[in-house]
């Protein structure tokens, strides 16, 4: 997250939090395809039964790796 905006790891895109919409980068104007999560004490958790979780990304505070692989898996 950077300044209320999902920020993807790979390409430095940004996303509204609300929609998923692209707002600025390479897919400037698509949306993130919807997950299914649940949210328990704060920790949020993969529960799409289309994917699995293969490890965590970076922390708002964390310097971003723009070479990263996708955390999620399909």
């Amino acid at each position: 997250m950077r300044d209320g905006e999902l920020v993807c790891a790979n390409h430095g895109a940004y996303f509204a939090a609300d929609s998923g919409r692209c707002t600025f980068g390479p897919c400037e104007g698509a949306y993130l395809t919807d997950l299914e999560i649940t949210v328990s004490d704060g920790d949020v958790y993969l529960t799409d039964a289309d994917y699995e979780f293969v490890g965590p990304g970076p922390l708002e505070s964390d310097d971003l790796d723009r070479a990263s692989t996708s955390n999620v898996e399909f």
